[in-house]
């Protein structure tokens, strides 16, 4: 039937594929109703991109593949192509090389029959060169709707905004205020604080860390694992400056 048999995850840049890589560790056993998961869990194949492959290992026209990849592997792209990876194609220009190797993991993409490609935190597609940015990722997901049968193209985002525009085309949203109604965000009323440092960005993440170990450094996640802190800062400077030794 006209359903999906293979999936493409796009994750802008290093840091989200990472973050991806819990699809590996999804309990799909307590998802799936028995008589559908044992035929998934022996077909489905999760694989990620890796830095130095000039290819995807999946095997041609096959079904149940999910691919995980940054959209800078696979879009079609040569300039950024390293000489280190077109040393074992003879035969042909260097141009046409570089070509070659950035279009092999595409193009093994391509094959894929009832594909659905899905663009996680597909805010930052569009980066401030908006046009630019979008016709990027918009020119490979038409090669691969030419290529092969794309049934669906899903952009999810927490922030749909550009320069503070709505992006266009939303079909759904759920908002936060809707999250924390349904009680699955918290309630942060009465638990936002603000804090004037004039500038000292030393003192500020000094303050931060401490009350965060201060309530939360016995505290751990139901895997085991310890509460993480996330700080964002406006500039690298500060981060280089400020990262932990």
């Amino acid at each position: 039937g006209p359903f999906v048999q293979n999936a493409l995850v796009f994750a802008p840049g290093t840091t989200i594929i990472e973050s991806l890589r819990e699809l590996a560790e999804i309990p799909y056993e307590k998802i799936l109703p028995p008589r559908l998961y044992k035929a998934f869990a022996t077909s489905v194949k999760l694989m990620f991109t890796r830095d130095g492959e000039k290819d995807i290992p999946v095997v041609r026209g096959s079904s149940f593949n999910l691919v995980v990849t940054n959209t800078e592997k696979i879009r079609i792209q040569k300039e950024k192509i390293r000489k280190a990876d077109i040393g074992g194609l003879f035969g042909v220009l260097e141009d046409e090389a570089k070509a070659e190797v950035a279009n092999l993991r595409l193009q093994a993409i391509a094959s894929l029959p009832h594909l659905a490609v899905f663009s996680d935190e597909a805010h930052h597609t569009y980066g401030q060169p908006l046009e630019t940015g979008l016709k990027k990722v918009r020119k490979t997901v038409d090669y691969l709707a030419a290529q092969t049968n794309v049934v669906a193209v899903v952009n999810t985002t927490g922030t749909p905004y550009f320069k503070r525009q709505p992006l266009r085309d939303v079909v759904f949203w759920y908002g936060l205020s809707q999250g924390i109604r349904d009680g699955y965000l918290k309630d942060l009323s009465g638990n936002i604080h603000a804090y004037s440092f004039d500038g000292d960005a030393a003192t500020y993440v000094a303050h931060v860390v401490t009350d965060f170990f201060k309530d939360y450094g016995d505290i751990c996640l139901p895997n085991g694992s310890k509460a993480k802190l996330a700080i964002y800062f406006p500039q690298t400077d500060d981060l280089r400056e400020l990262r932990p030794v």
